[in-house]
């Protein structure tokens, strides 16, 4: 599989998490579990070694990166040092092979109609790198995605967004806080993933067990269109639900705008809630562990995993 350099979603599992990375492989464990995820493929990590490689700068970027993660909390200058190393990966360049690849397949992905739920024409491109959405280390913000991106010249643009984040000074801090370093921790590759772009009017998370207590309870958060949980841009509607009965323990919602005495209007009926508590489950129950999914719901009320 490794000689593929785009490969389709669905095709994609545990198995594959050195090729295309951990979040891309769930993603398409979920996919073929039957579970509602959009549609999309996946730019193999050699490819993003290739062009370093042919660049001329793969050692040099992997050297700099393992410099500055121990460097980091003595470097006062660390912020200067990244951007230039940075700039050194910036030099390598996708492939006329892998271009017309990916080209190839983002185009067989957006083409005909919308699917059911109301997805269009726009992707997401997103990253995947090796050490990323793992059980030691989520990674969570430190890369780039990009988002509503439509033809084929932004496709490639926002692959080049992905790429460069992997060097960044929150991602090197990021590891060089980290308890254990994680396998190829200073390998700035990583694979990126194309996707369809799920609708969304209402969007959040979900933590199949409570984070904050130790209590036998699921979390759900949510924020209206134009909101980000993930970005904590947005105060969400909160709600606390007994994972094996369903029924909604707490819920809290934001306070109106300009009244703390009043609250927003509800984000999520309790359908709503209900039937993500049993998304939840049924992730969980597939990878064997707690999870913390991503969502998204459409105007139709399709709910779609997104990460």
């Amino acid at each position: 599989m490794t000689d593929r350099p785009v490969l389709d979603l669905a095709d994609v599992g545990g198995r594959d998490m050195s090729v295309v990375g951990p979040k891309a492989a769930r993603l398409g464990e979920l996919i073929g579990a039957g579970l509602p995820v959009p549609d999309g493929v996946v730019l193999s990590v050699d490819v993003h070694r290739t062009a370093l490689a042919v660049a001329g700068v793969a050692e040099q970027v992997a050297a700099g990166v393992a410099e500055l993660i121990e460097r980091v909390g003595g470097a006062g200058d660390l912020d200067q040092r990244v951007a230039a190393l940075r700039e050194v990966a910036g030099r390598a360049e996708m492939s006329v092979g892998h271009r017309s690849a990916l080209l190839a397949a983002y185009s067989s992905l957006v083409s005909g109609d919308a699917d059911a739920g109301g997805i269009g024409p726009a992707v997401a491109v997103r990253s995947s790198a090796i050490g990323e959405d793992t059980e030691d280390a989520s990674f969570a913000g430190m890369y780039d995605s990009v988002t509503d991106v439509v033809g084929a010249d932004a496709v490639l643009a926002a692959v080049g967004v992905c790429w460069s984040s992997s060097v960044s000074t929150r991602s090197i801090a990021y590891r060089a806080g980290m308890a254990r370093q994680p396998s190829g921790a200073s390998d700035p590759a990583m694979a990126v993933i194309v996707q369809r772009m799920a609708p969304s009017q209402r969007s959040g998370v979900m933590f199949t067990v409570d984070p904050r207590a130790a209590v036998d309870r699921l979390v759900i958060e949510a924020v209206g269109a134009g909101g980000s949980v993930v970005s904590g841009g947005s105060d969400p509607e909160r709600f606390e639900v007994d994972r094996t009965s369903g029924i909604i323990v707490d819920a809290t919602r934001p306070s109106g705008d300009g009244d703390p005495s009043a609250t927003s209007a509800p984000v999520l009926s309790h359908a709503e809630v209900a039937a993500l508590n049993e998304l939840g489950r049924s992730i969980e129950d597939h990878f064997g562990t707690p999870q913390d999914v991503e969502w998204t719901i459409g105007s139709d009320g399709s709910i779609w995993i997104v990460q």
